[in-house]
């Protein structure tokens, strides 16, 4: 599927993974879409994880996501505020919603 995969430059590319093992193949992804598409946006959907998500986007190592997700709203909102940042929530929230557990 990667190869077919032809983002545009504001494209926001998401990747959806659950546990138990989610983080896995949620970083293979990342660092290869990372690799292809240097400056792509990515987000990283790890739906219904309950931990530390500081940590949990550190696990991703060096092809971090520029957004770690737990749910569909937090999606949302994180896929607006990259395609959108004039319309965005202030950064303080932003903050807030983008690690909120």
């Amino acid at each position: 599927m990667l190869a077919l995969a032809d983002p545009g430059r504001d494209d926001v590319i998401c990747i959806s993974a659950l546990p138990p093992y989610a983080f896995a193949p949620a970083r293979v992804i990342c660092k290869q879409m990372r690799s292809r598409f240097p400056g792509i946006k990515l987000v990283a959907g790890i739906w219904g994880f309950k931990g530390d998500a500081e940590k949990a986007k550190a696990r991703f190592e060096r092809s971090q996501p520029d957004r770690l997700v737990t749910d569909l709203q937090q999606a949302l909102e994180q896929i607006e505020e990259l395609v959108s940042p004039e319309r965005a929530p202030s950064a303080e929230l932003h903050s807030e919603m983008a690690y909120k557990t």
